[in-house]
């Protein structure tokens, strides 16, 4: 049996009287979601998924998304979460690479893939002949209860794609085993529990949002589930249902944080701690989460492929600027040089994961499976950082790839963005690489405002010569009302080079 499904069961019997899903009006126990999830399981039977079939949810944070995750997961299906924002090809590569047949989509989305011959389940009002999500879970009442399938912990459980920010998305498969470890390796870390209401606004298709919803599921907590990121929404819940937990990437708090301010006068002081996660945090928004929510940040880092936490600040300790924490008592970390061989306590290197949590590999891709491991099952992140004496992770180089290579000198992007966010006037800020001909690369900043705020290049390249060594100044400034983001809220900066690239392109 499903160990998730498990240890559903398991809590509707500890936690009669729990809520479990608040969604808008709809406020479920933990009894009456799992007959919801009974209901749908024996809904999916009835429609031929069996255990090993691959089934998308297409959906925004709404109480079907976990009723049909648990679900499939109790007749060995499996869940392929469907990234609502990506390009249509990348969908349709989704579907295509994936082989689904069955698709759970809300009405708002499903026509955009009505052409596709699948079947779909829609959510939601719909004019169209598709079946409804009410008439379909009226076939599950028809069958009658289906029993829980038995399947190993090494099962496939999730299909995750990547964003596709860098080609075609890679469906990471995780294994109940790998998700699990990972559950585990929080929970020695952070106390999540019956106590806890958890305001959830992350992308429940996305790696850092599912596994916040189920660390809340299985250990008891009450869910609060935003469907689309309304900041004025998750402000109203973060009182009204007085929040426990809130987890947000750096951009969202940002925003969140900012109509607090605006609103003024609002108060959370159920709020026990914040999560961030997704993108490195700068420093000035961390003593401002802090300042203003009254309530310490957990700081975590991790990948889709390590589902997805690997280290996290300890809640006693605190933060600390620029570290994401040790690695969980179940994960091993090391940083390496470029040919592999470990790097000194101190210095940047490549960082390379181990454990439990680390995916069994990308789905149909065997060559790009491969070329992500080293030897002895090392995952080999992209992303580069260095270990202080105490094994504590900082992030102190971003991505390889997003490093820039000027006059032969590596330039870490994050170094710069850290100064920027400093500056008074700005609110977002990401830096890259642009073509030079002289010395391979210049270093450009792409800056959106504060509201109300008005800052010059001049002025910005001043203000960076004051305090970084010259080879680490910006030559461009660019400025947007709002730099470009994937659907987790993570700055995107292949969208970036290629708007820069196009304003090079219309210049005479």
């Amino acid at each position: 049996m499903s160990q998730f499904y498990q240890a559903l069961v398991q809590n509707a019997q500890r936690f009669p009287s729990q809520e479990a899903i608040v969604e808008d009006e709809t406020r479920w126990t933990y009894p009456q979601f799992l007959q919801q999830v009974d209901l749908a399981a024996s809904a999916f039977k009835a429609k031929q998924v069996a255990r090993g079939d691959r089934i998308g949810l297409m959906l925004y944070n709404q109480k079907e998304f976990l009723t049909c995750f648990f679900a499939l997961r109790k007749i060995g299906a499996i869940v392929v979460p469907i990234n609502i924002q990506m390009l249509r090809q990348d969908i349709a590569f989704v579907i295509q690479n994936a082989g689904l047949r069955h698709i759970v989509i809300d009405s708002a989305l499903y026509p955009h893939l009505k052409p596709y011959p699948l079947s779909f389940i829609v959510v939601g009002d719909s004019e169209d002949k598709a079946l409804s999500y009410e008439t379909f879970l009226e076939q599950g009442q028809a069958l009658g209860a289906v029993e829980a399938v038995e399947i190993p912990l090494t099962d496939t459980a999730f299909l995750l794609y990547t964003s596709g920010t860098t080609g075609y998305p890679k469906g990471v498969m995780l294994s109940e085993r790998n998700v699990l470890a990972n559950l585990e390796g929080l929970e020695q870390v952070a106390e999540f529990g019956a106590g806890d209401r958890m305001i959830l606004a992350l992308p429940l298709f996305h790696a850092f949002g599912i596994i916040i919803a189920l660390i809340g599921l299985m250990t008891g907590a009450s869910l609060s589930l935003i469907p689309k990121f309304q900041p004025k929404t998750i402000v109203e819940k973060l009182v009204s249902e007085k929040a426990t937990v809130l987890p947000l990437v750096p951009t969202l708090f940002t925003v969140i944080l900012d109509l607090i301010t605006k609103q003024g006068g609002i108060e959370v002081p159920n709020l026990r701690f914040c999560i961030s996660g997704g993108a490195s945090l700068p420093s000035q928004l961390l003593k401002r989460i802090e300042a203003e929510l009254k309530a310490p940040v957990l700081e975590g880092y991790g990948l889709t492929e390590t589902s997805p936490v690997l280290t996290i600040n300890d809640p006693c300790v605190g933060s600390i600027p620029g570290c994401v924490g040790k690695p969980l008592p179940n994960v091993e970390v090391r940083i390496v040089h470029e040919d592999g061989t470990p790097c000194a306590t101190g210095d940047v290197g490549e960082i390379w994961v181990r454990g439990e949590n680390v995916m069994k590999g990308y789905y149909n891709l065997p060559q790009d499976s491969e070329a992500a491991f080293a030897p002895d099952s090392w995952l080999k992140t992209g992303d580069l950082g260095h270990l202080d004496a105490d094994g504590r992770l900082f992030i102190s180089g971003g991505r390889k790839k997003d490093l820039i290579i000027k006059a032969g000198e590596n330039i870490s992007p994050l170094t710069i963005e850290e100064v920027l966010y400093h500056h008074p006037a700005i609110r977002e800020a990401a830096v890259i690489g642009i073509p030079d001909p002289k010395l391979g690369e210049e270093i450009a900043a792409c800056l959106s405002l504060k509201e109300g705020q008005s800052v010059t290049e001049s002025e910005i390249i001043r203000f960076c010569r004051e305090q970084l060594s010259p080879a680490y100044v910006p030559k461009a400034v660019f400025f947007f009302e709002e730099l470009p983001k994937n659907p987790a809220g993570k700055i995107v900066k292949k969208l970036l080079r290629e708007d820069l690239a196009k304003r090079a392109s219309a210049l005479p």
